[in-house]
């Protein structure tokens, strides 16, 4: 029995692809089985091979100086004396450089890249309805620095293979015809798709469930039973489950539970924010990012969902309203007929993003346990690689060969 300790997109997509190579898995979760509060449920719902450069990036630290003291900046560390907090802020600033992303530009591409191509297998194959659609992505920018900036990314990424078009305002305007954009311009990429990633979850739990997956919900985790180096037991609220192999993919809350194992994961959790507007009178036909203020809009059927904000705060989750009028007036500067009554009476979702120093997700096995498994650290592409960190674990688990380079996504590589 496979073990998954975590019901998140992460931890169903591995459940998923081990169940389809005829392994016994089971998944615990924290949560109820009718609540939506992880980060799967709430994101932008955008998948995104064109996004190869990660959060641990040149200038982002500069940046976040700049943004320290507005309270409606879209990056935000809380400072606060803590140890874990300390460690991992040396190690992303360690990271923030042009020689991170030349070691992981490319892996990263191609971690998105293959799971794109796999949710159009998943959706295909078990007749998903989650309002998939492959129009792309739109980053839309109104400064010229960062013009020159997203241009010189798109000249990148054309090495990549990832194709785009730099488009002006009335190029813009000619693709989305309902919005009127307060804007320079904006690049175009062709690779990117979208869903609805709550309808994503709810449709791959019951075609787990329907297939014989055990999945136990409002299960706390407590610690682990042992023999020498391999675990026996998953011990929660709920009683001991018994396991030849266990995946940690629970998210944020993945460090401390390897933490009770004497495993350090650095890991940090990024609050985000979203608005969900049912049947708005203007709509998106391509997700967009609006650059300056890292506000993602994406359309989701007849909806439209606004998400952004990066909050390093430890484990709080509740709303800073400060924060969430920054994605409200953030809008509403780029699209000049977005009205603000639209999002007056919305319920905002948050959520907690399990964020890594160096932008990469940790993905295989513990090197001090025979059975250890560890799947998380995705940050804001926690959706977006979902299907691959699924298969790539699968395959690490099994010991098949993998297609990507598992040493840049060890646990145990800091």
């Amino acid at each position: 029995m496979i073990t998954i300790i975590g019901g998140g997109a992460i931890g169903l997509c591995t459940a998923y692809f081990l169940h389809k190579e005829g392994q016994e898995v089971q998944v615990i979760e924290s949560s109820r089985s009718n609540e939506a509060s992880g980060c799967s449920h709430g994101n932008a719902g955008m998948i995104v091979p064109s996004h190869f450069t990660p959060l641990a990036a040149p200038g982002v630290i500069s940046q976040g100086l700049k943004w320290l003291f507005n309270s409606k900046s879209p990056f935000y560390i809380k400072p606060r004396l803590n140890k874990d907090l300390l460690h991992w802020m040396w190690l992303f600033a360690r990271s923030a450089n042009q020689k991170n992303i030349l070691r992981v530009g490319d892996q990263l591409f191609r971690l998105n890249h293959a799971s794109r191509n796999l949710y159009e297998d998943i959706i295909k194959e078990e007749d998903l309805k989650v309002a998939y659609q492959r129009q792309g992505l739109m980053m839309l920018y109104q400064t010229e620095h960062v013009e020159a900036e997203e241009q010189h990314l798109a000249i990148e990424a054309s090495i990549l293979g990832i194709k785009s078009d730099i488009l002006s305002p009335q190029e813009v305007a000619k693709l989305e015809t309902d919005f009127e954009f307060n804007i320079r311009g904006g690049v175009h990429y062709h690779s990117d798709a979208h869903l609805d990633p709550g309808s994503f979850m709810v449709q791959l739990k019951d075609y787990l469930l329907k297939a014989g997956v055990d999945i136990h919900y409002d299960v706390q985790c407590h610690g682990f039973k042992s023999t020498g180096n391999k675990l026996t037991h998953v011990n929660t609220n709920k009683g001991l489950f018994e396991s030849q192999k266990v995946v940690v993919a629970a998210g944020v809350w993945s460090r401390t539970l390897s933490e009770n194992l004497g495993v350090h994961i650095p890991l940090q959790g990024g609050k985000g924010y979203s608005l969900t507007i049912k049947k708005p009178p203007l709509q998106l036909k391509i997700p967009s990012i609006l650059c300056e203020r890292k506000i993602a809009i994406t359309p989701m059927g007849e909806n439209l969902r606004l998400a952004g904000t990066m909050e390093i705060a430890g484990m709080d989750r509740t709303i800073n309203e400060h924060r969430l009028q920054g994605i409200k007036d953030g809008v509403n500067q780029y699209l000049k007929n977005f009205e603000m009554d639209w999002v007056e009476n919305v319920t905002p979702w948050t959520g907690l993003r399990p964020v890594s120093p160096d932008g990469m997700p940790y993905i295989g096995k513990c090197k001090d346990w025979d059975n250890l498994f560890i799947n998380t650290g995705h940050a804001m592409m926690g959706v977006s690689l979902a299907p691959i960190s699924g298969e790539v674990l699968k395959d690490i688990i099994l010991k098949k060969p993998v297609k990507f380079n598992t040493e840049i996504l060890s646990p145990d590589r800091f």
